[in-house]
């Protein structure tokens, strides 16, 4: 792909709902509500999509089994992404980070070039 992936300064208001959402599933609501707390004080940061692909435990076979192309042509015409949400050691044995938002995001990033570097906040 010949445009590389361009990223917001700051997540949409919309992200941090999201993310409550789904930390909800592996926490309570208590725990969900800090996490959330805590990404949005957070700063954002740069690190390549390869890697917190990795760090999330993910499989490039899942990576692969999702149509990204939707995601492709939002690149194609320049749309920014806004930065994923991530929080820390929160898998179940305490290793690696949790994708509390922006996982197609992330995905669509790292499908459209390997070397892809991702904004993030992290908890």
């Amino acid at each position: 792909m010949s445009k590389s992936v361009k990223w917001r300064k700051k997540p949409a208001k919309e992200d941090y709902p999201a993310a409550q959402a789904y930390l909800c599933l592996a926490f309570n609501q208590a725990m969900a509500t800090r996490l959330v707390r805590k990404l949005r004080r957070a700063k954002v940061k740069k690190m390549p999509a390869r890697d917190i692909l990795r760090a999330a435990h993910t499989p490039m076979a899942e990576v692969k089994a999702f149509d990204w192309a939707s995601q492709q042509r939002d690149i194609k015409k320049g749309r920014r992404f806004s930065p994923i949400l991530l929080v820390c050691g929160a898998h179940s044995d305490g290793e690696g980070v949790v994708i509390a938002d922006g996982f197609h995001r992330l995905c669509a990033a790292f499908a459209a070039d390997q070397d892809a570097v991702v904004l993030f906040k992290i908890a």
